[in-house]
C-alpha cells in the first residue's frame, strides 16, 4: 500500500513538472529574426544585415538561405543555405544587430533571402523559429566588361624636326558576358611628361566618346606617350557608373621613310632622283665624252640636296658620301670624286672622270640612317695613240775578230693617258715582229708590260731587215715603231760603240717632275767591257747611272732619276766614244680653272620691302692650283666690282673653293650680269657671267579701316609702320 502510495504520489509530481514546463516552454518561444538588408554587393558576394528578436543571441545560431527571386525557402531549391553561429569570427555582432557576407553567388542574377534563428537553452521545437519574412530583394552586379588597347607609333620620333603627333589609338570594349549591349562612355586623358622627351602628349582626337556600344573605338592626332582611358557603363548593366581605367601607350615613331634626294648639274637640270614622282630615276648615264688632244680626264661639278619626312631639308656635314670605280681596272688613278657640303643643303660632288667607264655613287642618309643611293655613269673615250720606242736595233758592227754578235733590243710603251701597259705578248696586243717573223723570247728584267728586252744574234746577212713593234691599248688606239737593221762587218779593231737614243717624257699635267728610266749600251768589238770606264754626264738633268750589266764585250746600263720639264743633252763616253742623246720632258698643258656659277639667280623683293639681303655662292676649281687663290678673284654686278660682298672663301678641297657672297639687291639690278673671273697660277683667265632677275612685289593692298567706336577711324595699311586716325 506505502509503495502504491509513494508511486501514485510521484507519478502526480512528474505530471505537475511537466505541465509547469510545458508552460514555460509557451512563454520562450525563439522568435523569427528581421532582415534588414542587402550591402556590399558584387559579381559573386552580398553582405546581409538582420536583427534577432531575442534579448540575447549568445550561443545562438542562424540558418540563411539564399535562392533566385521568388524561390521557396526551405524545399531545397536555395543557391546558398549557410548556419552561421554566434562564434563564427566572420560574423558582426553589434548589440542583436548581425551581419554577414556569402560567397558563390552567379554575377547578373537577382535573389531573395530568409533567416531562421536558433535559441540557446530552449527544448526543440521551440529552439528554432519559423522563417522570416523575404529579406529586402537584391541583384549581383553583371560580369565585368573588358577593357583592352593598343597605340599606333606616329610617322616621324618626337626628337625629329619634322615630328607631328599622327599616332592613334584603339579602344575595345566588350559586353559582360552577363549584360549583352551595354552603354558606355569612353574618355582619354594624356598622361603629363609621358612622352619620349618627357612632354605631354596632345589630346586625341576625339578626346571621348559617349553613350556608344560595345566595340572598337579610333582615336587620332595621338603623340609619342601614354593616355588614361577611362571606361564607364551607363546602360542597363548592374551597377551603373563603375569605371574601369587602362593606359595605353603610343610609342615613340620611326622614321621608315627615305629622304627625297635630287642630283642636278650646274644649271639646275635633273640629273638623277628616288622621287618616285618624276622621271629621271636613281640611275643615269650620261653622254659618252670625247676628250680634247692632251687631255686624259674630264672634270664634272654636280649638286645635291635632300629633303626628308621627319628631318626636313638635310645640312648635316656627314649625310652624303661618294666613291666612284671604273673599268678597266688598268687606269690609274681612276675616276676621282669628292664631296663639300655647305651647311645649308647643298652639296657639292666634284667629279674627275677618268678615261673609260665610270661609276659614280652618290650615297645620301638622313637623321635615321635610311639611305639612298643615286648613280651617274660615264664613259670618258681615250682618244691618244700609244707611244712605242725602239732601242738598239738600227747600226750594229760584226766585230772582225767575230762572225755575229748577239745585241740587245729594248722596247718602252706609253700609253700616254694613266693606263698601266698590259703583258702584250700574252694578251696578244702587242706585236713584235722582226723581218717578217714574229719575235717572242722576251728576256725582260724589269715589267712585261711597258718595257721589253730582246736578245738576238744578227749576221752581215740580217742587214737591211726591219724591227716593227705594234700595240694597241684597250681602246683600240696604235701606237707603232719600226727600226731598219744595219749590220755590217768591221774591217778591223774598231772603236767602242755606245748606243743610245734620244728619248721624250711628257709628265702629268702640273707635276713638279717625274721618275725617268734612262738606258744605254755599250759594245767593243774585241774587248771585254770595263764599266769603270763608262762616264756618264746627266746634262743637268738629274739622272745617275744606278744598274751596270757587263756581259763580256757588252754592257747595259740604266740611269735613274726625278726630272723636270726641260730639254737635256746626256753625254756618254767610253773608250774614245762619245754620244750626245737629248732628253726631252714635256709637261700636259695647263688647263684654265672651272667656274661654277649658282644655278639660279632669281630674286623677289618681299612687298613693302625696297631691297633684299640675299647670300649665294660660286665654286672654283682648277687643274694645278692646290690653293685658290682669293686675290686672283674678282666679281662684277652691272660692271660694278662687288668683290667685298665676299663673306666666306673656303678652299674645303685641294684645288677646289667654296666662295659665298652675301649682296643687298634692289629692282636697279634686274637683268644686270654677275661677272666672276679667276686667273689661276699659270696666267690662265676664266671668266663666267650669269643675268640676275630681280622682282620688286608692288604694295598692292589698300588700307584697311576698322571702327572701333563711332567716333574713331583707324585706317591700317599692311606697309605703313604706324595706323593713322581719322
Amino acid at each position: 500500500m506505502g509503495k502504491t502510495n509513494f508511486t501514485f504520489v510521484r507519478s502526480l509530481l512528474v505530471v505537475a513538472a511537466l505541465s509547469l514546463f510545458g508552460l514555460s516552454q509557451a512563454n520562450a518561444q525563439c522568435f523569427p529574426a528581421n532582415p534588414d538588408g542587402a550591402a556590399g554587393i558584387t559579381t559573386s558576394e552580398v553582405t546581409l544585415t538582420w536583427t534577432s528578436a531575442q534579448a540575447s543571441v549568445i550561443e545562438h545560431c542562424w540558418n540563411i538561405e539564399i535562392g533566385g527571386a521568388g524561390f521557396a525557402v526551405g524545399n531545397g531549391t536555395a543557391l546558398v543555405a549557410e548556419t552561421v553561429c554566434w562564434n563564427d569570427p566572420n560574423l558582426t555582432i553589434v548589440g542583436n544587430t548581425l551581419t554577414y557576407t556569402f560567397d558563390g553567388l552567379i554575377p547578373g542574377t537577382c535573389y531573395d533571402w530568409y533567416v531562421s534563428e536558433t535559441c540557446d537553452g530552449l527544448m526543440p521545437p521551440f529552439n528554432n523559429s519559423g522563417w522570416s519574412v523575404p529579406g529586402p530583394g537584391f541583384c549581383t552586379f553583371d560580369s565585368p566588361f573588358m577593357i583592352a588597347g593598343t597605340g599606333t607609333k606616329p610617322t616621324c620620333p618626337e626628337v625629329s624636326p619634322g615630328y607631328v603627333p599622327d599616332g592613334s589609338f584603339t579602344v575595345t570594349v566588350t559586353d559582360p558576358t552577363t549584360c549583352p549591349g551595354g552603354t558606355y562612355d569612353i574618355v582619354s586623358t594624356p598622361v603629363a611628361a609621358s612622352s619620349p622627351l618627357g612632354n605631354t602628349p596632345p589630346a586625341a582626337v576625339p578626346p571621348s566618346y559617349l553613350g556608344v556600344p560595345a566595340g572598337t573605338y579610333f582615336f587620332f592626332f595621338a603623340g609619342a606617350g601614354d593616355y588614361n582611358v577611362d571606361v564607364t557603363e551607363v546602360g542597363i548593366c548592374n551597377p551603373i557608373n563603375n569605371p574601369d581605367a587602362i593606359v595605353v601607350n603610343v610609342p615613340d615613331g620611326m622614321d621608315m621613310e627615305e629622304a627625297i634626294w635630287t642630283l642636278t648639274d650646274v644649271l639646275g637640270n635633273v640629273v638623277a632622283d628616288n622621287d618616285p614622282f618624276t622621271v629621271p630615276g636613281p640611275d643615269a648615264t650620261l653622254a659618252d665624252v670625247t676628250l680634247p688632244e692632251g687631255s686624259c680626264s674630264y672634270q664634272q661639278q654636280l649638286y645635291l640636296s635632300g629633303i626628308d619626312n621627319c628631318d626636313g631639308l638635310i645640312v648635316a656635314a656627314d649625310a652624303v658620301v661618294a666613291d666612284a670605280v671604273g673599268l678597266p681596272l688598268t687606269t690609274f688613278p681612276g675616276t676621282q670624286v669628292t664631296v663639300t657640303p655647305d651647311n645649308f643643303g647643298q652639296y657639292l660632288i666634284d667629279i674627275n672622270w677618268a678615261t673609260g667607264i665610270s661609276q659614280v655613287t652618290v650615297t645620301g642618309s638622313d637623321a635615321a640612317d635610311n639611305s639612298t643611293d643615286l648613280t651617274v655613269t660615264r664613259f670618258v673615250d681615250d682618244n691618244i695613240n700609244p707611244s712605242v720606242t725602239i732601242v738598239g736595233a738600227n747600226n750594229t758592227t760584226i766585230p772582225v775578230c767575230d762572225d755575229s754578235r748577239t745585241i740587245t733590243v729594248s722596247v718602252y710603251i706609253d700609253d700616254g693617258c694613266d693606263q698601266t701597259i698590259l703583258n702584250g705578248l700574252l694578251l696578244g696586243n702587242l706585236d713584235v715582229d722582226f723581218n717578217g717573223t714574229e719575235v717572242l723570247n722576251a728576256v725582260n728584267p724589269f715589267d712585261l708590260g711597258a718595257y721589253l728586252e730582246f736578245e738576238v744574234e744578227v749576221t752581215t746577212a740580217d742587214d737591211g731587215d726591219v724591227w716593227a713593234v705594234t700595240y694597241t691599248d684597250v681602246y683600240g688606239n696604235v701606237g707603232v715603231a719600226d727600226v731598219q737593221l744595219t749590220v755590217e762587218q768591221a774591217g778591223e779593231d774598231l772603236a767602242p760603240e755606245v748606243v743610245a737614243a734620244d728619248e721624250n717624257v711628257t709628265l702629268a699635267v702640273c707635276e713638279a717632275d717625274q721618275f725617268v728610266a734612262y738606258s744605254f749600251q755599250v759594245f767593243d768589238d774585241c774587248a771585254d767591257i770595263d764599266d769603270a770606264a763608262i762616264n756618264f754626264d746627266d746634262g743637268g738633268s738629274g739622272l745617275a747611272v744606278t744598274f751596270v750589266d757587263v756581259a763580256g764585250n757588252q754592257a747595259f746600263v740604266e740611269a735613274t732619276g726625278n726630272v723636270a720639264p726641260g730639254t737635256y743633252i746626256l753625254t756618254i763616253e767610253y773608250g774614245g766614244t762619245v754620244v750626245s742623246p737629248a732628253l726631252l720632258v714635256t709637261e700636259q698643258q695647263d688647263q684654265p680653272a672651272v667656274i661654277t656659277m649658282p644655278g639660279n639667280l632669281n630674286y623677289t623683293i618681299p612687298a613693302c620691302a625696297a631691297d633684299l639681303t640675299t647670300t649665294w655662292s660660286v665654286t672654283i676649281s682648277d687643274d694645278c692650283d692646290d690653293v685658290i687663290s682669293e686675290a686672283n678673284t674678282t666679281v662684277t654686278l652691272g660692271g660694278a666690282d662687288i668683290t667685298g660682298d665676299i663673306v666666306l672663301f673656303n678652299n674645303t678641297n685641294a684645288g677646289s673653293a667654296y666662295v659665298e657672297f652675301e649682296s643687298t639687291l634692289d629692282a636697279s639690278v634686274n637683268g644686270a650680269l654677275v661677272v666672276v673671273t679667276y686667273t689661276d697660277g699659270g696666267g690662265n683667265l676664266t671668266t663666267v657671267d650669269a643675268q640676275l632677275t630681280v622682282t620688286d612685289q608692288p604694295d598692292v593692298w589698300a588700307p584697311i579701316v576698322i571702327y572701333p567706336s563711332q567716333d574713331i577711324n583707324v585706317e591700317l595699311d599692311p606697309c605703313d609702320v604706324d595706323p593713322a586716325i581719322v
